[in-house]
């Protein structure tokens, strides 16, 4: 019910995901109490009997691989139950349990079934040992948590800002994506390796997700933010790592060596978005 009201909250039509393979609710690291028998048959499907939420698009699977989620939408019946509300504080109205692990370690892999322009790419979630370091991220991520969860984490949309997303919604490539949800603020690490070596970037909240032109809006406590954007900052951090005063422009010998050096197949400055 949560899920489907913070999906909705900007966009009327914007669905939730659940996952109803069996395969989904084995219980684990990654999956601490939800089952099948309760948390599909009973709750969901329940639900959508009641007429409190509308299935829109069934799941998809082929040859044992999810390609997409079974899609849902909170009806007005729900709406009208739970009357007016305010996304940003629904994590706090409606709390749910923790059912993740915070630190977390998956494999992605390309698989291609006969007829898909695109490949899949199923997810393997990798279990690990616990060690001191697994401890201490856990530790300072329920910190950061406990903190966001207190704090008013919202939008304020201009009528210009509310239309561009109702159209991109409609029309744009990631219409079939995660809605932003502003309930969801908690957030977790992802490890490509059990070496904790790779990866490491944290997902699941809604910030991260959002178009770019909808980042003026983000209020904190109801003040209005600025984003800020700081030239060389990769460079400019393994300076200061190695207490060395970083240059006014810290890309121009990279860039110069790589111009140097055109067999170099791919570019050594880092992408603005991309994990150094």
């Amino acid at each position: 019910m949560r899920y489907a009201l913070g999906a909705g909250y900007l966009d009327q039509n914007g669905e939730a995901n659940v996952a109803k393979s069996t395969g989904w609710c084995k219980l684990g690291r990654y999956n601490r109490h939800l089952t099948y028998r309760i948390h599909v048959k009973q709750a969901y499907e329940g639900l959508v009997k009641l007429g409190y939420l509308r299935e829109t698009k069934r799941g998809v699977s082929e040859k044992g691989i999810g390609l997409c989620q079974t899609k849902y939408v909170a009806t007005e019946k729900l709406r009208a139950l739970v009357g007016p509300f305010q996304a940003s504080e629904l994590d706090r109205s409606i709390p749910l349990e923790a059912n993740q692990d915070l630190i977390r370690v998956q494999k992605v892999t390309k698989v291609f079934l006969f007829g898909r322009a695109k490949p899949a790419r199923p997810t393997e979630k990798i279990e690990y040992q616990v060690i001191d370091l697994i401890h201490a991220m856990r530790s300072n991520l329920t910190s950061i948590n406990a903190l966001l969860s207190k704090t008013e984490l919202d939008l304020r949309i201009t009528a210009e800002q509310a239309y561009l997303l109702r159209v991109t919604s409609q029309f744009s490539e990631g219409a079939g994506k995660r809605p932003t949800d502003l309930s969801l603020k908690a957030l977790h690490r992802v490890f490509s390796s059990t070496d904790f070596d790779e990866g490491g970037r944290f997902y699941g909240a809604w910030w991260q997700n959002i178009k770019s032109w909808l980042r003026p809006a983000i209020t904190i406590n109801g003040q209005a933010t600025v984003e800020c954007d700081f030239a060389g900052l990769h460079p400019t951090m393994l300076y200061l790592v190695k207490g060395l005063q970083a240059p006014d422009a810290p890309y121009a010998s990279i860039l110069e060596a790589e111009r140097d050096q055109p067999q170099i197949d791919a570019p050594l400055r880092v992408p603005a978005g991309a994990c150094a």
